[in-house]
């Protein structure tokens, strides 16, 4: 049996400290539209590709592509946020035991790239980054099937309900992590994440990789 394993994951909120910048410009774009700006919960637990929804849902009668356009505009200041201080080693770590890992998220693949690039981590992607992803679900399971993974090998890391669906939809191990926000541990359990970790130095432990050797 291929004993290789391999960890994707979701990127604003679990690799990128981004989510307070997102959920700004989320509230942004609705008092544009002088709509009434959604909680932070509602956000958390409901705020998910295909985004359009979830907005003109709550009044906002704009496309996707509208949608992007303002979403970007209003996150010029997502050039302060900066990966969370456990991603680079952490990564290392996985390399070192040969773990496949790679990005599957719902941001734009061109955001994605050019955060990666500027923090100098994109090939320490060994499974890739994919961006403009709907159906995390599928892509999660292209990818174990790409290379030949059994189910119980992969792990999916997120930090919204959302994200839990999707891990467990395509049946690899769901994985909510909090970065502080134990509020959201309940909605992420409640979603199916298998584990809830606040770091992902506790995912190492999790998986059995103490101590980060």
């Amino acid at each position: 049996m291929n004993g290789k394993q391999a960890v994707y994951l979701d990127f604003d909120g679990t690799l990128f400290d981004s989510i307070p910048i997102a959920y700004r410009a989320t509230c942004e774009i609705f008092a544009e539209a002088q709509c009434a700006p959604p909680s932070f919960e509602d956000y958390v637990e409901h705020c998910h590709a295909p985004f359009e929804v979830f907005f003109n849902s709550r009044g906002v009668g704009l496309s996707k592509d509208e949608l992007w356009i303002r979403f970007n505009r209003e996150v010029n200041n997502f050039e302060k946020a900066q990966f969370f201080t456990d991603v680079v080693p952490v990564l290392a770590t996985l390399a070192r035991h040969q773990w496949f890992t790679g990005i599957i998220s719902a941001q734009q693949e061109k955001t994605l790239l050019h955060h990666c690039d500027k923090s100098g981590i994109t090939r320490s992607f060994s499974a890739g980054i994919q961006g403009d992803i709907a159906d995390k679900a599928a892509a999660i399971t292209l990818l174990r099937e790409k290379h030949e993974l059994p189910i119980q090998n992969v792990w999916y890391i997120g930090d919204f309900p959302s994200d839990m669906k999707h891990a467990r939809a395509a049946g690899v191990r769901a994985v909510g992590i909090l970065r502080g926000n134990h509020r959201a541990e309940k909605m992420l359990r409640t979603a199916g994440a298998h584990y809830c970790v606040n770091t992902l130095y506790e995912f190492l432990a999790l998986a059995g990789i103490c101590g980060g050797d």
